[in-house]
């Protein structure tokens, strides 16, 4: 089955806030929520979003905000369903974090927006290894807060990959409550200065951190692969001409332009080929 997911680019207040419009969405285990600084797709099957997209800018990011930063989560209450996942479910777990599609960091420039991101809906499992430092996906959306400084604008679309049929865990038994556990994560990255353009990476969901001379450069793929592997569409909205421009095509990573997005470690590949 496929979603439609288009993403409009108009900023609506608060200016973090994205505003997107969507075509219908076929299957009705999928609610569509819309906060003041992200959005969500949640998907009550599997107790966890199908993904989230919010706004990153370099003046957002200048703002640290003065105010007591609280980790907790509380439950989302657009969110039609009786029997969500709570923050209580996840304090028992040993085997799994419990991973902020949304980093905390990437909201500390306001009290309103960091509250608003303390919600069960945008919380995936997610190993240790895997989400803590060291980590690729710690790794990765510390270098999305670097883009967002380079760049100055960008939007990310973050969420799980279920297989087929997914292994469960009960973080509930007396509720009966039970959570997906996602065989991949994928995060794609716009860019909207200087130029429009766009990355996709897909990561195999392990409890291991990046192994010695490994990056997150090694897991980069074209929105369009990205696309593929989850059945999402990215950025519809855009004309034919651009968005033709900026994806690539599924598994072909080339047209990616790697200096602007990793120019540190282009740098260091050109500097080995030379000392060869």
């Amino acid at each position: 089955m496929r979603y439609l997911l288009i993403l409009a680019i108009i900023i609506a207040i608060p200016a973090s806030a994205v505003e997107l419009d969507y075509l219908e969405v076929v299957d009705l285990d999928n609610q569509l929520i819309e906060h003041d600084y992200f959005n969500l797709s949640y998907n009550n099957e599997y107790n966890q979003p199908n993904w989230v997209v919010y706004r990153l800018t370099k003046e957002l990011r200048e703002g640290k905000g003065d105010f007591e930063k609280k980790v907790y989560c509380k439950r989302d209450t657009l969110i039609i369903n009786d029997n969500v996942v709570t923050n209580d479910d996840y304090k028992n777990q040993v085997d799994f974090d419990a991973g902020h599609l949304i980093p905390r960091d990437d909201m500390e420039f306001d009290e309103d927006a960091y509250n608003a991101i303390m919600l069960m809906s945008v919380i995936c499992p997610q190993y240790p290894s895997f989400n803590r430092p060291g980590g690729p996906w710690y790794e990765l959306e510390d270098r999305v807060r670097g883009w967002a400084e380079i760049f100055g604008e960008i939007y990310i679309i973050s969420g799980p990959i279920f297989d087929e049929s997914p292994e469960k865990i009960t973080v509930n038994r007396k509720k009966g409550r039970d959570v997906a556990i996602p065989d991949k994560y994928f995060k794609v990255v716009m860019a909207m200065t200087p130029e429009l353009s766009a990355i996709g990476f897909l990561f195999p969901h392990i409890n291991e951190g990046l192994k010695e001379g490994e990056g997150i450069i090694d897991y980069v793929k074209s929105v369009d692969t990205i696309e593929e592997t989850t059945g999402f569409e990215f950025f519809s909205g855009l004309p034919d001409f651009i968005e033709d421009e900026y994806k690539g095509e599924p598994g072909i990573e080339g047209r990616i332009d790697f200096d602007k997005w990793f120019p540190e470690e282009m740098n260091e590949e050109i500097e080995g080929e030379t000392d060869e």
